[in-house]
């Protein structure tokens, strides 16, 4: 039996809820979270493990590969199967291009489509890693496993138009054991036990609402068994708080208070009011905010009003027209919707109707005084506006700041690059110099020189101790004997000096060699290190200019405040509007009259 655990879009370095009080701290929950998978991989040991794209949110660094490649030493008999996403893509200069992984990583390293065999076992992974970040052709749609007895598992990344579009009927026809799936965030099976989302690790959006985890399965003689497994330290949550005529802010804020008690107060949540409260009530959702980990509040409730009997009774009125004004309640957009309400609370609560008519000259305080009290409530909204444009602003701040740090490092660094590539040149030039003293072959000419001294002293001590002892010995001619010797001995020290010259140079030639060498790999070493440094800036400089651009992006996405400004300024220019042609009318009749 093969055990396997497959995960996906674990995004290491996203930052979710920028701005938020909890922001940072779920950025290191989302490294914290998958370094307790590995724990428990640990803890109970799993053949395989499937990592299928976007284990890091942006371009990773060399620092971060590193910290995973140790993470994944910690279980050497799991095999880890890993491919790069459409948010990790493999860029020209990516780090993935050149990482050296554990033995027990298998990396698909090109947006070919590679099996990755494991023979001993019979296993077989297909797969291929982004090089772009959209891929628009149906890459896994034709891809058929081979006819190898063993277990066959598919990674695939994708399932839109613009990464990797997947069908799911020729995805079976592919006849694969198991199918990993990965990009999209919410745990879904297209095929139980077959075909597979895990979704992320841990929610990275405010939209990846529900439990997220990992999916663990078994093999067993050509049968596949899954569960999910939640394991995120926390989710994201729509919480409702459902209101009834009568209930106040307090009321409503013991509501939240109570289901936050009862769900988890470490959860975030989106509060969504519903319901109908008593007309002229109002409740502040923004102080809602304030009582948890509530990244957004909608307010979807609606005064008390009936509508169809209001537009009867005050029909040819101010407040008839401006119902008439917002009919086909089916089809109205929600600005539309929440004007009708605002207009209607404010004209109401005004009074602005004497005999069914508009009010004129004094009574044209009133009509101010309407406008006035929509004012007032926009100005609210503007506030919290105003905060959230301050909190981004601050955010892009501290990010500008980022990337002018960065840019001042990596031209400090390529300073240092020029410095080095000077030094470099430099030492060509002193081998140049030095060049018949640097080579190789000067120096084992000055070797086999030293060899042939050398053993021409050996023949002159045994020649003329051999001449020595033959004329006094043999020939018993003493004075001959002494002139050999001495002739010999003249001769041992005229070769030892010539032989001790040839050391000196030899050994001079060696230090300076080695000086070179030296000097040489310092430098090829300090360039390389400095290179990998540039790159790691540049790196992190291009991720930080893609957060930039992320929150310049959300910069002008509608939110639920800026909607209630849209309908307050669309409720006051509708009764401004409806007043004065009402007025109009009134004149031209006076003058008639």
């Amino acid at each position: 039996m093969i055990r396997f655990i497959h995960l996906a879009d674990v995004h290491l370095g996203a930052v979710p809820d920028r701005g938020c009080p909890w922001s940072r701290e779920r950025e290191e929950e989302i490294w914290e979270t998958f370094r307790r998978v590995i724990a428990a991989i640990r803890k109970s040991p799993v053949d395989l493990l499937f990592i299928a794209g976007d284990l890091f949110h942006r371009q990773p660094l060399l620092s971060e590969l590193r910290e995973i490649n140790d993470l994944f030493a910690t279980i050497p008999n799991t095999r880890i199967f890993l491919m790069a996403g459409d948010n990790d893509y493999i860029r020209e200069n990516s780090f993935y291009r050149t990482f050296q992984w554990n033995q027990n990583v298998s990396f698909f390293k090109e947006e070919n489509r590679t099996c990755i065999e494991i023979p001993d076992q019979n296993i077989y992974v297909y797969g291929l890693s982004y090089e772009h970040r959209e891929i628009h052709e149906a890459l896994y749609d034709d891809w058929k496993k081979s006819d190898k007895r063993g277990f066959h598992v598919l990674m695939a990344h994708g399932g839109d138009e613009q990464h990797i579009p997947l069908d799911s009927r020729k995805l079976a026809e592919g006849g694969f054991d198991y199918i990993a799936l990965g990009h999209r965030h919410q745990h879904q099976n297209l095929f139980k036990d077959w075909c597979l989302y895990p979704g992320a690790l841990e929610p990275v959006d405010r939209n990846d609402l529900g439990e997220h985890g990992y999916i663990e399965g078994t093999y067993d003689q050509g049968t596949v068994r899954t569960r999910f497994v939640p394991f995120a330290s926390r989710s994201y949550q729509n919480l409702y708080l459902t209101v009834k005529e009568g209930v106040t802010q307090y009321t409503l804020e013991e509501m939240l208070r109570n289901e936050i008690m009862k769900r988890g107060g470490k959860n975030i949540y989106h509060v969504i009011i519903q319901g109908t409260r008593s007309p002229g009530s109002l409740l502040l959702a923004e102080r809602l905010k304030t009582m948890g980990n509530i990244v957004e509040v909608l307010d979807e409730s609606r005064p008390a009003y009936d509508i169809e009997k209001l537009k009867e009774q005050y029909r040819g009125t101010l407040i008839g027209d401006y119902i008439e004004r917002f009919k086909d309640p089916g089809h109205r957009p929600v600005a539309e919707g929440k004007a009708l309400y605002h207009g209607l609370q404010a004209l109401l609560n005004a009074s602005v109707l004497v005999n069914g008519r508009v009010m004129q000259d004094a009574q044209q305080k009133d009509l101010g005084r309407i406008l006035q009290m929509l004012k007032m409530s926009r100005k609210g909204y503007q506030v919290q506006v105003e905060r959230r444009n301050k909190e981004d602003l601050a955010e892009k701040q501290k990010l500008r700041r980022s990337i002018e740090q960065l840019n001042r490092e990596i031209h400090e660094l390529e300073e240092q690059r020029t410095e080095m590539s000077v030094k470099e040149d430099s030492l060509r030039k002193l081998e140049g110099v030095h060049g018949e003293g640097l080579t190789e072959e000067h120096i084992h000419t000055l070797e086999r020189k030293n060899q042939i001294q050398n053993a021409g002293i050996c023949m002159t001590i045994i020649l003329f101790l051999a001449g020595a002892l033959i004329f006094g010995i043999h020939f018993k001619e003493t004075m001959l004997a002494a002139v050999t010797a001495a002739g010999g001995i003249c001769l041992f020290l005229l070769e030892m000096f010539f032989y001790m010259k040839t050391i000196r140079e030899l050994e001079k030639c060696r230090r300076v060699k080695k000086r070179f060498l030296d000097r040489h790999d310092r430098l090829q070493t300090g360039k390389e290190n400095l290179d990998d440094e540039i790159r790691e800036k540049e790196t992190l400089l291009s991720n930080r200019m893609e957060e930039y651009q992320e929150i310049e992006d959300y910069t002008y996405l509608p939110i639920a405040e800026e909607i209630e400004i849209d309908s307050l300024n669309l409720a006051m220019s509708v009764i401004q509007e409806l007043a004065d042609k009402k007025q109009s009318n009134e004149r031209q009749d006076e003058a008639g009259a």
